[in-house]
């Protein structure tokens, strides 16, 4: 399963060089930015009442006329936000000026011409190698018009300059992703949290990446650690995927089978229900765990059951379900599995009273489902939407059988 486009991660946008660039799932800020030169002025001078902005550009175009400079044509682009005064610095330099690339790479950076951008990085950093801020914003941009090879050469650069700079070891991460290197992913997010170890953006990274190459004792860990930093946090999807590895008795990643983890993974459980109590996805997922145990004992069938209805409950809350086809088909669904769930616990149950409990309950969520269904999907006195016309039937044979199921355990009480 590629995870990755499965929570559907979108590519960055960039606003401004002061905004960063943002995902769900990544980070990516350039780090460089355009700043005015500092140029002394006259203290007499009478045009200080003036805004800044014309003070600079008169006093700029003032030691212009005495002597033409790369750096001065550069300051005058810094102040106008022109890119005829960079290309004029890249001139007048014999194509030496190294600023002046950088800088119309950035304006380029910040009016969303990425490929012209990439162009002025390069040739900057061709004359200075040592630009962790250009290497970055050029791996972004990289990013955006979708060479992911540049982009990793790019960040890969930014980290053996600053060995701990996480966002660039990050957005290398996501440069590996994209190009489909999803192991080489992972061990980059490894080096990007030791730089950032209470970054949650990257321990969510960790989390989405060891769900997809199989690292489940490390995708364990990354959630603890999300738990840790954010008090909560929900990633139903991953959840799913840790709980079929298990269930299914997969390999891991080093060839181990996942059903070893089925402890460690019932304990993050435990963790994640305390805090986040209105998910019907993960009481679902944890129903699943906790059934899938090979010998399971009566106490745990009762575990599961809870939890299924506990995820039930959260799903037929949600105001006016039974107004949506789609709605209406999964709750149907999730009943059906519900009522065989009661059933199961009731014949196996040795107490006659429990036994009738449960049978009860389940009578009413039967009833309850039905009824709803029935007053806005149905199409006439005996029968709904086709769609739900199979699950529909379905429903009200569990209800017959739960009938029968009570009178008999009445019966012998």
């Amino acid at each position: 399963m590629d995870l990755h486009n499965s929570l559907s991660l979108h590519d960055p946008k960039i606003v401004t060089l002061d905004t960063p660039i943002r995902n769900p799932k990544l980070l990516t800020k350039p780090t460089g930015g355009l700043y005015l030169p500092f140029i002394p002025l006259n203290p007499n001078d009478n045009s200080l009442t003036e805004a800044p902005h014309n003070i600079a550009e008169k006093v700029i175009r003032e030691r212009l006329a005495v002597k033409e400079t790369p750096d001065l044509w550069c300051y005058l682009g810094d102040v106008l936000q022109d890119e005829q005064y960079y290309n004029k610095a890249w001139e007048l330099s014999n194509h030496r000026s190294g600023r002046s690339q950088k800088l119309l790479g950035f304006l380029y950076l910040r009016t969303g011409k990425y490929k012209e951008c990439i162009e002025c990085f390069e040739k900057s950093l061709s004359i200075n190698y040592l630009q962790i801020p250009v290497w970055y914003s050029c791996g972004c941009a990289c990013l955006l018009v979708q060479d992911f090879k540049k982009a990793a050469n790019a960040f890969r650069n930014c980290v053996t300059l600053e060995s701990d700079n996480f966002e660039a070891w990050n957005n290398l991460s996501l440069a590996y992703i994209r190009s489909g290197q999803k192991e080489r992913a992972f061990r980059t997010l490894q080096e990007a949290v030791k730089c950032d170890y209470n970054n949650w953006r990257i321990w969510e990274n960790i989390l989405i990446t060891a769900a997809d190459v199989g690292e489940f004792t490390d995708l364990i860990r990354a959630y603890h650690r999300l738990l840790d930093i954010r008090d909560k946090h929900e990633d139903p999807l991953v959840l799913e995927i840790l709980v079929k590895a298990i269930n299914e008795d997969l390999s891991d990643a080093q060839d181990k089978p996942a059903s070893k983890l089925r402890p460690k993974a019932l304990e993050l459980f435990g963790r994640i229900t305390s805090k986040v109590t209105n998910s019907a996805s993960i009481w679902y997922s944890y129903s699943e765990l906790v059934k899938g145990q090979e010998n399971l004992s009566l106490e745990d069938e009762e575990k599961a059951l809870q939890h299924l209805q506990k995820s039930h409950r959260c799903l037929t809350l949600v105001a006016n379900w039974e107004k949506e086809v789609s709605k209406c088909e999964k709750i149907c669904k999730r009943s059906i599995q519900l009522a065989e769930a009661y059933t199961s616990y009731c014949e196996k149950c040795g107490n006659t009273a429990t036994a009738i409990q449960t049978a009860s309950g389940c009578k009413l969520m039967l009833r309850g489902v039905l009824s709803k269904i029935k007053q806005k999907q149905s199409t006439s006195a005996e029968s709904v939407v086709p769609e739900l016309q199979e699950d529909y039937n379905k429903l009200e044979e569990h209800l017959q059988e739960t009938e029968q199921l009570l009178t008999r355990l009445k019966s012998s009480s």
